[in-house]
């Protein structure tokens, strides 16, 4: 039913409901939004002074700024004491603040977690071009054969890229396994996103399949260019 008029516990005296508005992450990022009230000040300082500040904290407010809002806090003080002197103004802080105070550790966590991965990616592109630049090295007398045989560059070329997509695919497949296997350690540091989220593993998959291919491509492409009478003389 809709909402909107009726009263929230039912009874002659519940609060009725005048509005309804949208999630708002006001707690840990990864917990979804909980339920919530939004009462009248005057509302609020009744049930105070029937049942004591035990049960509120408090009450808050957001100011919009132009500028830069840290400027705003003596305008804010003295609007707040000529309303009443006693009444402290506490815990003044910009939502910037707020959200780095919230997520300050979990991007720090994850920006390692970042800069961990790329240096793993880096040092799989440089194995990967020394292991085929080495193979394609040993081989040298064969391919030039092959290209003096009749076989196209583009044959070659594909072969040793194949080979390198038969060394790296296994790796591939077992680094998404061990990804599986620890997905429960890193769902913590994760919001909105699942830790078996296939889209995730398809995209990490397929980045490395083309890192690999670029790091294959190269010392390929170079022996495709050699004269196959100077390979065939090799040693």
């Amino acid at each position: 039913t809709d909402p909107i008029g009726q009263r929230i516990d039912a009874t002659p005296g519940g609060p009725v409901v005048v509005g309804v508005c949208g999630d708002i992450a006001g707690g840990n990022p990864d917990r979804a939004p909980r339920g919530a009230f939004y009462y009248p000040l005057s509302s609020i300082l009744d049930l105070w002074n029937t049942r004591g500040p035990g049960d509120y904290w408090g009450v808050g407010g957001l100011v919009r700024a132009d500028g830069r809002p840290e400027a705003l806090v003596p305008a804010l003080r003295e609007a707040v004491a000529a309303v009443d002197p006693q009444l402290p103004l506490n815990e003044v802080r910009t939502l910037q603040d707020i959200s780095v105070d919230r997520l300050g550790a979990r991007r720090f966590a994850l920006s390692l977690f970042g800069v961990f991965a790329g240096l793993a990616l880096l040092l799989g592109a440089v194995g990967i071009y020394g292991v085929m630049s080495f193979s394609v090295a040993q081989r040298t007398r064969e391919l030039g054969m092959r290209l003096a045989l009749g076989a196209s560059r583009g044959s070659v070329l594909a072969m040793v890229l194949g080979q390198s997509a038969r060394l790296t695919l296994p790796g591939i497949l077992i680094g998404l396994g061990l990804a599986l296997a620890s997905s429960r350690v890193l769902g913590s540091l994760l919001y909105e996103v699942s830790p078996l989220d296939p889209w995730t593993y398809l995209a990490v998959g397929l980045l490395l399949a083309a890192v690999s291919v670029l790091a294959a491509w190269a010392p390929a492409y170079r022996a495709t260019r050699v004269d196959p009478m100077t390979s065939m003389r090799s040693d």
